[in-house]
């Protein structure tokens, strides 16, 4: 077994840009900035929720994470071990413990395949089980887990609906027992019973077998049941970065206050305002100077200082008033914490 100290998954500097050809006429080529020096780590046993606007890079952070896309430029390690060094077997041999769970589970599930074949593919693939009758065990065990009957064995995934597929894909993620499950969005598509059901598993696992999670998703009620820590992303950059708790009850962020602000609230006598941004997001082809958020800032609007415009601000520590500070909260601002009576 290999041991190592640090996190189970450390993300370095992580860039991800993809090329777009231009007009026929013309020899410019456009670049999209997908991930702009995007760094975190994820303890083993812990969840890391990754929380943003559609655009945000979310999933290409997780892509690029699984190595599905190459990055440009920045690092993986999974264990200590160099994700992007990896040739293709040692890459394969890895994700027996790294695997993940995709947004569309309709292009992610081979449609020729049973339920049976594709749950039990991890297994085959990394030699899981003394024979084919304890791999069968394993797959209706998985099955009995995620919710569905043992009668999907033999069927094909255009048989299921939307939330049965992807339940499907989480039990074949969740088939070789792995130490990490990149997840983007598992349970969006499943309705409100199911989604408490596998959140709930993926909890049950984390006790259990000390499973970690990266966690992507835009449900926040439900990363703040599941997960320890929180980025935020915002045009392909983290913005903010902290404990569960202490995000959801002071964020720093003007952006991370915008978001938590539309949740909805059943306690009448919340003082949370609901931030309303204005505009749609910059396009990552020609993302701002300075802060990446200033565009849309009311912070910015208000004080008007000329760093945001200029200067892109570091993720750095944020001390947070508390007489407790975390150092794993961090914030991207030049004016952390600004206009509080939003934060209440």
């Amino acid at each position: 077994m290999t041991t190592h100290d640090g996190p189970l998954l450390r993300v370095q500097a992580l860039t991800k840009e993809f090329g777009r050809a231009g007009f026929p006429w013309s020899r410019r080529r456009s670049v999209v900035h997908a991930l702009s020096e995007v760094s975190l780590s994820v303890e083993a046993g812990k969840t890391l929720a990754i929380v943003g606007e559609s655009g945000s890079g979310k999933t290409t952070l997780g892509r690029c994470v699984m190595r599905l896309y190459e990055a440009t430029s920045g690092h993986v390690w999974f264990e200590g071990q160099d994700v992007m060094a990896l040739d293709r077997r040692a890459l394969r041999v890895m994700r027996r413990d790294l695997q993940m769970v995709f947004q569309d589970p309709s292009s992610s599930l081979n449609p020729r395949m049973t339920v049976e074949q594709i749950v039990r593919e991890p297994l085959d693939i990394h030699d899981i089980g003394h024979s084919r009758a304890d791999r069968r065990a394993r797959v209706l065990e998985l099955l009995a887990n995620t919710g569905l009957p043992a009668s999907a064995l033999t069927r094909r995934p255009h048989e299921f609906s939307g939330g049965q597929r992807q339940r499907i894909g989480i039990a074949r993620a969740l088939a070789s027992r792995p130490k990490l499950i990149v997840a983007d969005e598992p349970v969006s598509a499943l309705d409100v019973s199911i989604q408490a059901q596998i959140v709930n598993l993926f909890s049950d696992l984390q006790k259990a077998q000390g499973l970690a999670l990266l966690f992507i998703s835009h449900d926040l009620k439900v990363v703040r049941y599941l997960a320890q820590e929180v980025a935020v992303m915002y045009l392909g950059q983290i913005v903010e970065v902290g404990p569960t708790e202490a995000l959801f009850a002071a964020p720093a962020h003007p952006y991370t206050r915008a978001l938590l602000s539309a949740v909805p609230r059943v306690d009448p006598t919340s003082r949370r305002l609901r931030v309303i941004l204005d505009g749609d997001p910059p396009s990552p082809l020609a993302p701002p100077s300075g802060c990446r958020f200033h565009p849309r800032c009311s912070i910015f609007a208000e004080l008007k200082d000329p760093r945001c415009t200029t200067e892109m601000p570091r993720l750095e520590s944020h001390a947070s008033g508390h007489p407790h500070p975390q150092p794993s909260w961090k914030v991207a601002c030049h004016h952390p914490g600004a206009s509080p009576e939003l934060a209440g």
